[in-house]
């Protein structure tokens, strides 16, 4: 299995969190943590940006019906491969 050979990659950069109430959400959000929620121009979501600014993106959506992680890696092609041969080590 390939090494892990960059830390800067290999980390959640993005969640999409579903709602069904973009206001409600909104003021949970920026009540509850102080994040800063904006309207994406043009898309039906809206980023909820930190205010450090630190830790992965995120955004409310109202298509999705459960949370979606993104992780980010430079080589999507390797690390397909090495969950191939991790898949095949742990089914035998």
């Amino acid at each position: 299995m390939g090494d892990v050979k960059n830390m800067d990659e290999n980390y959640f950069c993005h969640v999409v969190i579903p709602s069904k109430d973009y206001q409600k959400s909104r003021v949970f959000f920026e009540r509850v943590f102080g994040w800063k929620v904006e309207q994406v121009p043009g898309l039906d979501s809206l980023d909820i940006l930190p205010p450090s600014r630190k830790g992965p993106s995120a955004e409310l959506n109202s298509e999705e019906e459960a949370i979606v992680p993104s992780i980010y890696a430079t080589d999507m092609n390797s690390k397909l491969a090495d969950r191939e041969v991790w898949r095949q080590e742990t089914e035998g």
